[in-house]
């Protein structure tokens, strides 16, 4: 941390499961990176679209009845990654996430909304993200990892821990600063 911070940030794409239905999450970074080495950042993340399911509830009894559900959640999140390895063109990264935020389940009864259940969502996510650069400011990426979420302990027939991956587009926005606007000094904090 002795050198100088360097803003990074970026868009953040990737796929979860939640209660074994596969789940797209987006995301928003912003933070200071350290030497190359080290990164503080936070994030905000949220589900693409709801994840659609139906749920009985009162089974096998006369008071059974059946919703079409809706589940959601978005957090808040502290980033800490380490750089693994830098060589060349490759690098590999290892974020660590706190976060916190909400969940919730929706329960609609011919399609309008019944009642909802929603508790605090305290996700932790450890994962490892590769990049390769295909020229100097864009490059693939790809990233696997694991989330557990505590909390939600009211949605209890939903589990919100699970395996995140991930498969993209990587592009350096200092490095595209550089080569666009050469004499900006901005482009010496990306």
């Amino acid at each position: 941390m002795k050198s100088r911070p360097i803003l990074t940030g970026g868009f953040d794409n990737k796929n979860t499961f939640v209660s074994g239905s596969g789940a797209p999450i987006n995301g928003l970074e912003i933070g200071v990176s350290f030497g190359s080495k080290i990164s503080y950042m936070v994030g905000y993340y949220f589900l693409k679209k709801p994840i659609e399911g139906i749920a009985t509830l009162n089974r096998g009894t006369m008071h059974e009845i059946t919703y079409a559900t809706k589940v959601q959640f978005s957090y808040f999140s502290f980033i800490a990654e380490y750089t693994l390895y830098k060589k060349g063109r490759w690098s590999v990264y290892m974020p660590l996430q706190l976060g916190i935020g909400k969940a919730s389940k929706r329960y609609f009864e011919k399609n309008i909304e019944a009642f909802q259940k929603q508790n605090n969502i305290l996700p932790i996510e450890l994962s490892v993200t590769g990049n390769y650069r295909i020229w100097k400011f864009v490059g693939v990426s790809g990233g696997l990892g694991c989330r557990t979420a505590l909390g939600a302990n009211i949605i209890k027939d939903e589990d919100f821990s699970g395996l995140t991956y991930s498969l993209g587009v990587k592009i350096w926005f200092g490095d595209l600063c550089q080569i666009l606007l050469p004499k900006c000094q901005f482009c010496d904090y990306l």
